[in-house]
């Protein structure tokens, strides 16, 4: 009964010969693929565990209170028409995927509007694109996020303390697999956001022409690989009940943006390095992110070395092996920045640039 619950049934029927039902099919002895046969028993196990998901969450209501229920059905049938891609085989994950999408888009353009409209006259485009992006990014995946994703996240970190060789296979809850579409979502949103508007994100070489809050192209180019990399690999993770943990722990850290785009927004409002209100919000950012991302790595780091990856797939290990250290390598390295930066604040460090004086 479980098993006949599965959304990952459609990859079945879609394999089936001209001709003949799926029935027939399964009579006649074809089988499913057996990365399909294998993730589809992973399923009917976190089913069994967790009870129906869609009961849970009853997503499909909320989406229909934000006005978004008929985009959340389309986008249903759309995905039909992708069955070997495994990442959508729950639909708690398409709809929570859906209406995040939808709201962070409508508040996007809501928060653009108002700025338009109410913010101070001397507001360039960019200031406006600013303020909507920063606080859409404080409104949702910082604040929101990490609430839904803690309670699954506590319990796949307690597993894995508790015997480290179920960290990597334990299952996927239901707040993580939600918190999961919510997360995609919002970086489909904002990947399109950074495509749409990249002339005006782009920070120009003429540095008296730059503003604040536009990035360099090295870091413009690691935002979309980790939009386009989390877009393609978190689903997968989180129907698959493979490295679950680790995702958990991704989407946690997206709370140390409140802080980052905290800043971003009392610089648009002309709050300069020296302010009172910039110095105490930096400051808070910069633990933040000490706290959140860096003092738990070695933790995750020893669940990564000492889980076991007897059970699963060469093709999923692979994936695991290759995909999992990137958020943690990304991490080092703008912590390496902030604490550059802070260094050069407090005049300990010169700056890169400052030419010597002969």
């Amino acid at each position: 009964a479980a098993a006949a619950r599965i959304p990952y049934s459609r990859a079945r029927r879609r394999r089936t010969k001209p001709g003949k039902t799926s029935v027939e099919s399964r009579e006649a002895g074809s089988e499913p693929h057996p990365s399909i046969r294998s993730h589809c028993s992973v399923r009917a196990k976190q089913i069994a565990t967790h009870d129906d998901m869609s009961a849970t969450f009853p997503l499909q209501s909320v989406a229909d209170a934000l006005g978004c229920g008929p985009l959340v059905a389309a986008a249903d049938a759309a995905l039909e028409k992708f069955p070997y891609y495994p990442g959508w085989c729950s639909p708690v994950l398409e709809k929570a995927y859906v209406a995040y999408f939808v709201t962070c888009s409508a508040a996007f353009v809501l928060f653009f509007i108002m700025s338009a409209l109410f913010g101070p006259r001397h507001f360039t485009v960019f200031n406006h694109l600013m303020i909507a992006v920063s606080v859409v990014s404080v409104s949702f995946p910082a604040a929101i996020i990490p609430l839904v994703v803690w309670p699954g996240l506590q319990e796949v970190v307690n597993a894995g303390w508790a015997d480290v060789s179920k960290f990597i296979t334990y299952p996927t809850s239901p707040s993580i697999e939600m918190a999961t579409g919510m997360s995609v979502g919002y970086m489909t949103y904002d990947f399109i956001v950074l495509i749409l508007f990249y002339p005006w994100f782009k920070r120009p070489k003429d540095k008296s022409k730059r503003k604040k809050g536009q990035i360099g192209s090295t870091l413009y180019l690691q935002m979309l690989m980790h939009h386009i990399l989390s877009i393609l690999i978190w689903p997968i993770s989180a129907t698959s009940s493979i490295a679950t943990g680790f995702i958990a722990y991704f989407m946690f850290t997206e709370l140390t943006n409140t802080g980052l785009n905290a800043r971003a927004l009392l610089e648009q409002y002309g709050h300069g390095d020296g302010s009172i209100s910039l110095i105490v919000v930096s400051l808070m950012w910069v633990l933040q992110f000490t706290v959140i991302r860096i003092i738990p790595m070695p933790l995750f780091i020893y669940f990564f070395f000492c889980g076991d990856y007897s059970t699963i797939s060469w093709q999923m290990l692979a994936l695991c092996l290759s995909s999992v250290p990137i958020p943690f390598i990304l991490n080092l390295m703008w912590f390496n920045d902030i604490v550059g930066i802070l260094l050069v604040k407090v005049g300990l460090k010169a700056p890169r640039n400052k030419k010597k004086v002969t």
